[in-house]
């Protein structure tokens, strides 16, 4: 194969994406919705982080074609590894900070400083290395993408499209704004991470106090721009599984589901619970390929062990936003919100640091049809068609071609 030919089709292919991500990402800044407006400060500018971000990123896969400067597959894996190191140490950290916020205790001065310090130094390491454990994962999740058949073109022009390419960085914020009165998704403004609880805080206060808005800012793990940014504080299996989800939103993003994305709540629901089945699968072979170790198999706590009730998140959860409904239906609006804060309070009890719990955060991760924090019927119906599909490849082409909700269901049916 011409290996010019192959590095020039990727060339083309980035430019193509980036060209239409920017399209897609426009936005009119004089007319400002009030998430918009209230979050001003702090917007993320996702069309300066494509460009920045992919620049950085070819220029490192030019270096690497240079005869001395190339690494050997196992010199990636040493570097992978303790990649996933700085990430664990990283995480505990903002656990830590997170715990803090979320229990309203203030850390003194010289802990705050120290953790800083430390989560400034892991970081740094972490750029160190990130770009060839980049280019080791985005080889290894294409050649399980490939190996699914998920390919497209015929003969030597046969490739996955769109690439994989991603940035292991901190994510942006999300805002997600609700009605007070009823659960439901009306916005979401991107946020850069940089600002503080305080900054959250009063965003969420402003559209309270000024729009009669739930509101809440909370982090993200992935975002399908191109490369796609990739939260860098998860393991190496759930960061394979995120880097899939959003490959996916690339790969459907030329076809019917990923193009009607925002047509409904449905369709929404249905891209993201789609790309969270779809990408296990995807990120469990390849972790597998990289390690040998089996697909995951989660273990569920027995209360049997000790006879003692357990704190089952997911239950809890979900029974919390059965209530919630039903205050809302009957426009009980403060009781609900005096009930959802006092079970804020059970769930960091249990060690869980939710720092708000609204409609907003209902809204917003009951999009993700898996949550407990959902009502939707979407996950079971997803799931029922991938048990009756054969191949993994089978159920994300099969997905792909959905232009509505309607549509998906009449396929169940028949």
């Amino acid at each position: 194969m011409d290996t010019n030919a192959t590095g020039w089709r990727g060339w083309l292919l980035r430019a193509l994406l980036l060209a239409l991500f920017l399209v897609l990402l426009r936005t009119d800044d004089h007319r400002l919705s009030p998430a918009t407006d209230a979050a001003s400060a702090h917007l993320f500018a996702v069309e300066e982080w494509i460009v920045e971000n992919m620049e950085d990123k070819w220029r490192h896969k030019a270096r690497r074609l240079l005869p001395t400067q190339g690494l050997s597959r196992d010199e990636q894996i040493e570097r992978m590894d303790e990649l996933f190191e700085v990430q664990e140490d990283v995480r505990s950290i903002r656990r830590s900070i997170a715990r803090a916020a979320a229990t309203d205790t203030a850390l003194d001065r010289e802990t705050m400083d120290a953790l800083e310090r430390s989560l400034s130094a892991l970081l740094q390491r972490r750029e160190a290395l990130r770009d060839d454990v980049e280019e080791l994962l985005e080889s290894e999740l294409a050649a399980v993408i490939a190996e699914a058949g998920l390919r497209r073109g015929e003969g030597l022009l046969q490739a996955v499209f769109p690439p994989v390419d991603f940035r292991l960085d901190s994510t942006p914020m999300v805002l997600a704004v609700s009605p007070r009165d009823r659960i439901r998704l009306t916005e979401t403004v991107l946020l850069d991470g940089d600002g503080d609880v305080a900054d959250w805080e009063a965003i969420e206060e402003a559209l309270a106090q000024e729009h009669n808005l739930s509101a809440l800012v909370l982090p993200i793990s992935g975002l399908a721009a191109y490369p796609s940014i990739v939260s860098g504080t998860r393991d190496l299996r759930r960061t394979l599984e995120i880097v899939a989800h959003e490959w996916l939103h690339h790969y459907w993003f030329f076809h019917p589901l990923g193009f009607n994305y925002f047509a409904s709540a449905e369709m929404t629901s249905l891209n993201e619970t789609a790309a969270d089945i779809a990408g296990r699968e995807l990120g469990d072979l390849t972790y597998h390929r990289l390690t040998g170790t089996p697909p995951h198999e989660p273990t569920v706590p027995s209360r049997a062990d000790t006879g003692e009730r357990v704190f089952d998140f997911g239950d809890e959860m979900r029974e919390t936003r059965r209530t919630v409904d039903a205050m809302l239906a009957e426009d009980r609006i403060e009781e609900a919100e005096q009930y959802m804060e006092a079970r804020r309070r059970v769930f960091v009890s249990n060690g869980y640091a939710i720092r708000v719990l609204n409609q907003a955060y209902f809204a917003f991760h009951g999009t993700y049809a898996e949550s407990p924090a959902s009502v939707s019927p979407i996950a079971g119906q997803l799931h029922e068609l991938r048990e009756r599909t054969a191949t993994l490849g089978e159920f994300v082409r099969t997905v792909a071609r959905f232009n509505t909700y309607d549509a998906f269901l009449a396929y169940l049916e028949e």
